[in-house]
């Protein structure tokens, strides 16, 4: 389920709510979580992994981690691309 993509928050709310997979990738490798990161949305993360309970150690078709994805998204500079053992 493409969370953010649309932006549609209050029908992805709704979808989640009838049972949705919040973990769910979508055809571009991307989850909900890291939309969020993506959108620098630190309130839809909060409640991704509070209220959702979004895996947070989910990794993308490229084995990164929300973690690499919060790191990168911090800053122009950041680069947190290190292969992952």
């Amino acid at each position: 389920m493409n969370y953010f993509g649309a932006s549609r928050k209050d029908e992805a709310e709704h979808l989640l709510s009838l049972g949705a997979n919040v973990n769910q990738i979508d055809a571009s490798g991307l989850f909900a979580l890291k939309y969020a990161l993506i959108r620098r949305d630190g309130e839809a993360v909060e409640k991704l992994v509070t209220k959702w309970k979004a895996d947070i150690n989910q990794q993308d078709g490229r084995k990164r981690n929300c973690l690499h994805h919060a790191v990168n998204m911090s800053s122009a500079s950041a680069d947190a691309t290190f292969e992952t053992e």
